[in-house]
């Protein structure tokens, strides 16, 4: 597992309402969503990388 995989497994509905959180190399992934924005493949599909590392860093 890498950082983004650790972020991408945070991501969506559907980990939003199971209140996911992991643990990896001692910094704790939460959950996340952006509006508008369901699925991690959507996400893909919008988004870069790191793009989305970015975004998940920015807190927005």
């Amino acid at each position: 597992m890498n950082k983004f995989k650790a972020i991408l497994l945070c991501y969506g509905k559907v980990a939003l309402t199971m209140n996911f959180e992991l643990k990896y190399k001692a910094v704790n992934y939460t959950t996340w969503m952006i509006e508008g924005i369901e699925t991690r493949e959507e996400l893909l599909k919008k988004y870069s990388k790191k793009q989305i590392i970015l975004i998940y860093e920015s807190g927005y």
